[in-house]
């Protein structure tokens, strides 16, 4: 039975000294929760908070900007076109008689009459200046070839430019079109001048005169000032080297948006090595945005708007 009473009393002893440091850690708890101290009372907003929006959306437009014009620079680095005179004569050493524009992708806001007529203007003057002068022996008339390495660049409508071009000066031309079927023929057919097609067909280039060589009578076209002749694409139907060692000129046709291949330069060396010396090049469909470092200012569109502004002012001018 004493074991017992002992037992009970370790246990109620045990018990009392839990409740006691219970008792001690609820009291030190008080102490500290009524030693703190309020520093800054907190508060409801009245309205809520800006999450920077508008600055988001301007870096945001910042860093698309920024990513299209690295996008510009590099699609620019890659471009290995040939697009300008310069890049041109750099590749190939050719004085360049003048660069056309793309007329189908002009954009929008250019005056396609106005940079038309500039451009018949320019092509008119070089071919007056740049070539009627140049050729040593002044006689008429000037032969000038116009060739390209592949079909589609555009001579036949440079030819219809020159033409509409010279006749404005009274300038006499006659336009020949070559045989494809053979480098070395000349089929005289062209719609310009009737008069002088013939259905002729020659293969043998071996007299001095260019009319004999071109088998056309001579009298239908010693009136003329030019002699045309153009020849389907080189790359196709041959290069025509004896015709044209006789030119007094050869105009080679080039396209500003494409590349100046090997096969370009294999031509350019084909008409060196045969004496052809007296090439000059024509760049046809320069874009847009070279064009201005072609020829300058390009004549914009006006709208109705400004046309009927400007008509009346010069009204009240003059009736001022």
């Amino acid at each position: 039975g004493l074991e017992r009473e002992v037992e009970i009393a370790e246990k109620d002893y045990l018990q009392t000294l839990v409740s006691l440091n219970e008792a001690i850690l609820r009291q030190k708890n008080l102490d500290l929760s009524s030693s703190l101290t309020i520093v800054d009372k907190p508060f409801l907003p009245q309205s809520a908070e800006s999450t920077h929006r508008l600055l988001l959306i301007a870096l945001g437009a910042l860093l698309v900007g920024f990513f299209i014009l690295v996008l510009i620079i590099v699609l620019e680095l890659l471009d290995n076109s040939i697009r300008t005179s310069e890049n041109l004569t750099k590749k190939t050493g050719l004085e360049t008689l003048i660069s056309i524009p793309d007329y189908n992708n002009l954009g929008s806001g250019i005056n396609e009459s106005e940079l038309k007529l500039y451009i018949n203007k320019q092509l008119a003057n070089g071919m007056m200046v740049g070539l009627f002068d140049k050729v040593k022996v002044q006689k008429r008339p000037k032969y000038i070839g116009v060739i390209s390495n592949n079909s589609g660049v555009g001579k036949t409508f440079l030819l219809e430019n020159i033409d509409a071009s010279l006749s404005e000066l009274q300038v006499s031309n006659a336009f020949l079109l070559a045989d494809g079927q053979r480098a070395n023929s000349i089929r005289a057919l062209h719609t310009y001048n009737p008069q002088f097609a013939t259905t002729n067909i020659i293969t043998s280039v071996e007299d001095d005169s260019v009319v004999e060589s071109l088998g056309i009578n001579e009298d239908a076209l010693t009136n003329n000032d030019f002699v045309f002749v153009e020849w389907p694409g080189v790359s196709n139907s041959g290069l025509p080297l004896k015709i044209l060692c006789k030119m007094d000129y050869v105009l080679l046709m080039v396209d500003a948006s494409d590349s100046w291949r090997k096969s370009d330069q294999m031509l350019l060396n084909s008409l060196k090595d045969a004496g052809v010396n007296n090439c000059i090049a024509v760049l046809n469909k320069v874009r847009t945005r070279d064009l201005e470092s072609e020829i300058g200012t390009l004549p914009k569109s006006r709208s109705p708007l400004r046309l009927a502004v400007k008509k009346v002012f010069s009204k009240f001018l003059h009736s001022a």
